[in-house]
């Protein structure tokens, strides 16, 4: 059968004739909505990230804690720990602003169906590729 025949089979029970215009360019993707269990996933992910980004938080605060009351038993804190404390907050800063708000606005405009919002979360992907020159 041809593949563009399955392709609008499986858009019209959700996208009905919106779609329609684009069925004859090569580039086309569509990614079924299953019922709700893509919203479901998405909304595991979303929950997974939220988690993820508390224990960042949670790790750095303790470190940060940790390190200042450290800092006020010991006399002396060295350059190179100094230097080592604040490129441990910057990398955390960095994986969170980089990684981790890119992808849970993606996984948050999927699981709670926000509408045009491609534009701002295709922009805020465009964060992820910067992550690997930065870091």
């Amino acid at each position: 059968m041809d593949e563009t025949a399955n392709l609008r089979r499986g858009m019209y029970p959700e996208a009905e004739n919106a779609l329609k215009p684009y069925l004859l360019e090569a580039s086309l993707t569509f990614t079924a909505g299953l019922d709700g269990i893509t919203r479901q996933v998405c909304m595991g992910f979303l929950a997974y990230y939220v988690l993820l980004t508390i224990i960042l938080f949670g790790t750095l605060s303790w470190f940060i804690i940790n390190v200042s009351v450290l800092k006020r038993k010991v006399t002396v804190v060295s350059k190179t720990g100094m230097s080592l404390i604040v490129s441990s907050l910057v990398l955390g800063c960095l994986c969170f602003v980089f990684l981790f708000i890119p992808v849970g606005s993606l996984t948050f405009a999927w699981a709670f169906k926000i509408e045009d919002s491609a534009n701002v979360v295709n922009a805020l992907l465009v964060l992820v590729s910067l992550h690997y020159n930065i870091v």
